[in-house]
């Protein structure tokens, strides 16, 4: 097994074998492109709030936000100069849209993944209010590994 660093500072194991992954906060795909270039076969099931994205190679892409509860109407708010800022947290100098919700155990659910091998979670500072502990529990059952970027709770 080995440790890879992809070019945006990524760290996670590998071993050769077909991944599945779910990426929290999809952006412009630029984790999926790393994933593609190190696993020969993946599964991919992302989760992005701001609409402006689309999927760029084969991830399966839900226009959701995640939070504790499903079907909950989130003020989500869009940086026109700064798509990646769009945030539920961070709302001051933003277009505000309704995103609807999904809480992590029914996004698993529709993955249909057996269990999920990479979590990826950069969600602009929601990170905090999804890793509650019924949450930490959940996942500590049905993920191998999870690479979090966190974000300074004073606004940008």
């Amino acid at each position: 097994m080995n440790i890879i660093r992809t070019k945006d500072f990524h760290l996670f194991l590998y071993d050769n074998k077909k991944v599945s992954v779910i990426d929290l906060g999809y952006n412009d795909g630029s984790f999926e492109r790393d994933i593609s270039k190190i696993y020969q076969t993946y599964e991919y099931v992302a989760l992005e709030a701001n609409p402006f994205f689309k999927a760029t190679i084969k991830a399966k892409l839900f226009n959701y936000a995640v939070a504790d509860e499903s079907n909950l109407n989130i003020k989500f708010g869009v940086d026109n100069n700064n798509s990646g800022a769009s945030s539920s947290i961070f709302l001051k100098n933003k277009k505000i849209i309704d995103i609807k919700s999904i809480s992590l155990k029914d996004l698993y659910k529709l993955s249909t993944f057996e269990k999920v091998d990479i979590l990826k979670i950069d969600i602009e500072g929601s990170e905090y209010s999804i890793l509650n502990e019924e949450n930490i529990s959940f996942l500590s059952k049905n993920t191998e590994q999870i690479l979090i970027e966190f974000h300074s709770v004073k606004e940008y």
